[in-house]
């Protein structure tokens, strides 16, 4: 793929730093939204011979997921599958996964910073030390965890299914206990807000 290559390295040369114009409900942080991405990086990618298209598939385990390509006007692809998480599992769902996707993909590919950097510990970093658990939330975390559920009204048993994926112990077997979430480490409270962010995010 040494066009494409070619290509994309004279594209990535060309590509403004991106205006961090929106704000992340959750962590009050800012980032670039879909659509000012594609308004600034879309003529330099056309200018390099270079088209970029995402479309939603189903995995090879029956998953969602986004199928994104980046493609050079020599026939050359690149292109890879992403998982597509949904937190509802209707329309609404649907559509705010595809859209965080497709903004994460596209930066991930082009190598673009469309976040500030705070190295993960805005929204939920607590104030003690758990040995190599991380850090224990406090309240004002506890309570940011709580309202990005009640925000996104998810489903209880998807909600469910995450918190074991992340490792959390003791998840009841019905709706999320307040208990369930002071007992977590700020770094899965991170991965469940961040994961239920999906909805909100542009």
């Amino acid at each position: 793929m040494s066009e494409l290559h070619a290509a994309l390295a004279k594209a990535q040369a060309e590509f403004p730093t991106l205006p961090k114009d929106a704000t992340n409900p959750h962590y009050k942080s800012k980032f670039t939204p879909l659509d000012t991405i594609v308004e600034k990086v879309g003529p330099i990618l056309a200018k390099h011979g270079l088209a970029w298209s995402a479309l939603p598939t189903i995995s090879e385990n029956g998953e969602p997921a986004l199928r994104y390509r980046l493609m050079h006007s020599s026939g050359e692809v690149l292109e890879d599958t992403m998982p597509l998480l949904l937190v509802k599992k209707d329309s609404q769902g649907l559509g705010a996964s595809l859209t965080y996707a497709r903004r994460y993909a596209l930066t991930a590919v082009l190598n673009l910073v469309a976040d500030e950097d705070d190295d993960g510990q805005r929204a939920v970093a607590g104030p003690a030390p758990t040995q190599s658990l991380g850090i224990v939330l406090d309240d004002a975390s506890v309570q940011e965890v709580i309202t990005s559920l009640q925000k996104t009204s998810p489903d209880a048993e998807a909600v469910r299914t995450k918190l074991v994926e992340l490792g959390v112990s003791n998840v009841p077997a019905g709706p999320l206990r307040k208990s369930t979430i002071q007992a977590m480490t700020s770094r899965q409270a991170l991965l469940l807000v961040q994961w239920l962010e999906g909805l909100v995010d542009a």
